[in-house]
């Protein structure tokens, strides 16, 4: 189940925390448990990925029985960003090799305030 969500922004330089609660097509929480797979990308007006974390390096599985994740993007990383319209996706994997993309959508930058 694929879900376009809201359009978000964030200024160059700034932490930028994504909240995500994953789930299978029947609504029932993705299975995050030990052996799964996320992994959040970041691509620019060119579909050139500026930017690709996964667990264990900007995304954190915060409560693995009920799907849920935090993506944090760093003040290092959106420094890195030039201002512009981005697009991204999310695709996560269970532990059984489920593969399901769970969202895009559209991430504005903005230049530092």
């Amino acid at each position: 189940m694929t879900a376009l969500h809201v359009e978000a922004a964030f200024r160059q330089g700034d932490t930028f925390p994504i909240f995500g609660m994953l789930s299978y097509a029947d609504g029932t929480p993705f299975n995050l448990a030990s052996g799964a797979v996320v992994e959040w990308t970041l691509k620019d007006c060119n579909d050139v990925a500026a930017l690709s974390y996964a667990i264990g390096t900007g995304v954190v599985v915060t409560d693995a029985a009920n799907g849920k994740i935090t993506i944090t993007v760093t003040p290092s990383d959106s420094s890195g960003l030039a201002p512009g319209v981005y697009k991204d996706a999310l695709k996560a994997t269970d532990p059984s090799g489920y593969v399901s993309t769970q969202w895009t959508g559209t991430i504005k930058v903005r230049p530092r305030a």
